[in-house]
């Protein structure tokens, strides 16, 4: 936390036994800098539009750009399209043109009865609601390979292990690059 001058941090899950492992790390990580950050911890099982009502809707310095960072959010179909329409949001208008969604994420693939396929259910909601919601607001995902990522900490990496980066619509007019429409 210490790299963002200011920063409004919401820690979230679903299982009250990892909320209150946040909750310590807010305590640990938030607590002396609470002038500068908004930290909260919540549970995603709380409300019909669970992001929605969590959401951020200020800040606390001037207005700059967000950087979103998310992990291993794609298991629920109801929060996916919660968080993709608030990634929408967040990136479309104002400086959020300029922000950027740093997300990472495991393609679980498994074997349905009813289609009679491995198929990645999950993911497959996630790619629709990316295609719906940000494509048309002008937002760009961009895959980023896993080898092209330095690996710190000593463990295997899941092959299915997904990076990507959602763009707001002026960040690649600035770099020139031309968004990529990779998803499968």
């Amino acid at each position: 936390l210490q790299c963002f001058p200011s920063a409004h941090v919401l820690a979230t899950d679903y299982m009250e036994s990892v909320l209150d492992i946040a909750r310590a790390n807010v305590s640990l990580d938030c607590a002396p800098h609470l002038e500068r950050f908004a930290c909260s911890v919540w549970n995603v099982a709380e409300s019909a539009d669970p992001v929605a009502s969590k959401w951020p809707h200020h800040s606390h310095a001037a207005p700059r750009p967000p950087l979103l960072l998310g992990a291993d959010l794609i298991y629920d179909d109801d929060l996916t399209r919660s968080l993709v329409a608030r990634i929408g949001e967040k990136l479309s208008c104002g400086v959020g043109r300029r922000g950027l969604c740093l997300l990472t994420m495991e393609k679980r693939v498994l074997f349905t009865v009813e289609a009679l396929k491995v198929c990645a259910p999950a993911w497959d909601v996630f790619v629709e609601e990316v295609r719906r919601v940000c494509f048309p607001l002008g937002i760009r995902l961009l895959t980023v390979p896993s080898c092209s990522v330095p690996q710190y900490f000593c463990y295997e990496r899941a092959p299915e292990l997904i990076m990507l980066v959602l763009a707001g619509p002026d960040v690649l007019q600035h770099t020139g690059r031309r968004g990529e429409h990779a998803l499968e």
